[in-house]
């Protein structure tokens, strides 16, 4: 719904990723502003920073947020070839769960967790981004009968069209999980269970 540009802070002389939304979707505009207000209450190391929020010239919302590394939890899971360094990624997820969490006890439930929407640092970082379609839980923003998110992480609630519910985000990160498990024997599968 949007598209993320990198764009450079001529105030604070840095560069930032500038979220536009596209105008070609419907309900683009809306949600960017949604998302801007929604992201910039949550804190936490895990969860995108945003910067700021306004209009550009032509009237379109923005949100400017961390330029990060385009790396994605997605691509090193590809890369992770044996049991050992698909462990070794237990600790991203951890970190995704953590963010997860924070942003429950916040009221705000993500409704796209995945692997491409999960960015890693050069320095360690793991980073929740696109929160694009997230809402409130709360009985204002209940969104009752929308089916958003990506096919194969949403839960059966939200394939239902059921109103937003933080069991949604918690499903997902387990479907993240099974990803990390290896294709291989079902003793390398039963000890990546025991821990």
């Amino acid at each position: 719904m949007g598209v993320v540009l990198r764009a450079f802070d001529r105030v604070l002389q840095r560069t930032v990723a500038l979220k536009v939304p596209r105008t070609d979707v419907a309900g683009a505009v809306q949600r960017l502003e949604l998302e801007g207000r929604l992201v910039a209450r949550l804190q936490h190391p895990a969860i995108l920073r945003v910067y700021d929020a306004g209009f550009l010239p032509d009237g379109l919302p923005f949100i400017a947020m961390a330029l990060l590394p385009s790396r994605t939890f997605a691509s090193a899971i590809n890369a992770a070839r044996d049991i050992e360094a698909r462990l070794r990624l237990l600790p991203i997820l951890a970190t995704v769960a953590e963010g997860t969490a924070s942003a429950h006890q916040q009221g705000v439930v993500h409704r796209d967790l995945k692997p491409e929407n999960v960015l890693l640092g050069d320095l360690g970082e793991t980073v929740i981004i696109d929160w694009g379609i997230a809402c409130a839980v709360d009985v204002e923003n209940a969104r009752v009968g929308e089916r958003a998110g990506t096919e194969g992480y949403m839960a059966p609630e939200q394939v239902r069209g059921e109103a937003p519910q933080f069991s949604s985000d918690v499903y997902a990160l387990g479907v993240m999980l099974r990803e990390l498990a290896p294709i291989g024997t079902s003793s390398e599968l039963e000890s990546l269970i025991r821990l």
